[in-house]
């Protein structure tokens, strides 16, 4: 499949749940996160469980603008074309 959708907390939670059942249908998943440390680990997991090598790790802390613009910079170059945007609320 050639569809990207960008993933807000995805390391846990509904955010890890969506962030699974889009790679298994074969979008490319970028998991967007503040804590890259903790999300490395799920996101070799998903690769792992899904065996769908499409996802991708980026820094985003949405309590701040300079990181905001930084991940917005780069989604930009990296991605011509997002195709979902799933944004969770942290709890």
């Amino acid at each position: 499949m050639d569809k990207t959708v960008v993933i807000t907390g995805s390391n846990s939670g509904i955010g890890k749940a969506a962030a699974f059942r889009f790679a298994e249908e074969g979008y490319r998943v970028v998991m967007a996160c503040r804590n890259l440390e903790k999300s490395k680990t799920v996101q070799q997991e998903i690769i792992k469980a899904t065996n769908h090598p499409q996802i991708d790790l980026l820094a985003l802390d949405i309590s701040s603008f300079e990181s905001i613009h930084r991940f917005h910079s780069y989604v930009n170059e990296a991605y011509p074309k997002i195709d979902i945007l799933t944004i969770m609320q942290p709890f």
